[in-house]
């Protein structure tokens, strides 16, 4: 009875002979040789499907980082885009993306599903610190214009903010969507694209931030954007509430000479065309501080993701 090695020969021949004649079933040889040449052909598949699959764990890793910024950035799209859309925004940026990650050769050496998890954990949570700091720069806007509404004692009156999916006072509805043309036309969106595509070589996907042994940096940073945040906004709604103050102190004098003139409602139409007209005489002011702290949060991002290695 010939030997086992006598039958492993015999199978690899054949399929040899069907690699070199593949159109040999169809002349006439024996349906064996075609389907050992398909085993050979699944073989050399399934030693291909172990790398494909690392690719594969390494892109849902990237649009694990990538989602969260889409989410929390305006401009990508915000609360209010549909899912697919955000799905589409995310996918393309990650082909983008993918090459420089391979290149870096950021593949992980095992698919086992709790090095994974613990991976993509770790994605989530790098995209949520970049988006939240993009979202702290347009806050700065929304700010703005809740404190001159304030000011002006018209915070009554609101409106949606469709990237917030929130209602807004009027002219925080009004600052936030400026402020998102304003971001787009300095450029600032090639910037933020160029800074996250650089986050995957700055913290690659299968490398475990180390905040260089020392949270406290990377957390001071994180409060000091949210500080900065009030700060810029007070410092440019405080024109406003000047001159909404100054409005009170003519009316209350008024009062006070002729008490039977209605001067508290006669000063609110005053206070809210007061805040209108310095608004609209501070906007080339406005433009120039929030394009300096867009330059400033973008900054502030690259210094974040250096903390977090």
């Amino acid at each position: 009875m010939p030997s086992s090695s006598f039958w492993r020969s015999l199978g690899l021949g054949l399929a040899l002979s069907s690699y070199v004649s593949p159109n040999s079933a169809s002349q006439g040889s024996s349906p064996f040789c075609a389907s050992v040449a398909t085993v050979g052909q699944i073989l050399d598949q399934l030693l291909l499907s172990a790398e494909s699959t690392r690719q594969l764990v390494t892109f849902a890793l990237i649009l694990g980082r990538l989602l969260p910024i889409i989410v929390l950035t305006p401009f990508l799209g915000g609360k209010s885009a549909p899912i697919w859309v955000k799905m589409g925004v995310g996918v393309t940026l990650a082909i983008m993306v993918a090459p420089v990650v391979y290149s870096q050769e950021q593949v992980p050496a095992t698919t086992n599903a709790i090095t994974f998890l613990i991976l993509m954990l770790k994605e989530i949570f790098v995209g949520l610190c970049i988006g939240f700091i993009l979202a702290e720069l347009f806050f700065i806007a929304d700010a703005l214009g809740r404190l001159v509404d304030l000011f002006r004692q018209t915070t009554m009156a609101t409106a949606m903010v469709p990237e917030l999916k929130e209602r807004s006072s009027a002219f925080g509805t009004l600052s936030y969507q400026f402020f998102i043309v304003l971001f787009l036309a300095i450029g600032g969106h090639r910037l933020f694209i160029t800074g996250v595509f650089e986050s995957f070589i700055t913290i690659p996907v299968t490398v475990m931030p180390a905040f260089q042994g020392n949270m406290e940096p990377f957390i001071g940073l994180i409060m000091l954007t949210a500080a900065r945040l009030l700060m810029v906004a007070t410092a440019l709604a405080m024109p406003i509430l000047a001159a909404t103050f100054l409005t009170d102190v003519i009316f209350g004098l008024l009062n006070r000479t002729a008490p039977q003139v209605q001067a508290y409602f006669l000063s609110l139409p005053a206070k809210a065309m007061a805040g209108v007209w310095l608004f609209a005489a501070g906007l080339g002011m406005t433009l120039d501080v929030l394009s300096r702290e867009a330059v400033i949060y973008l900054e502030d991002l690259n210094n974040m993701l250096r903390l977090m290695r």
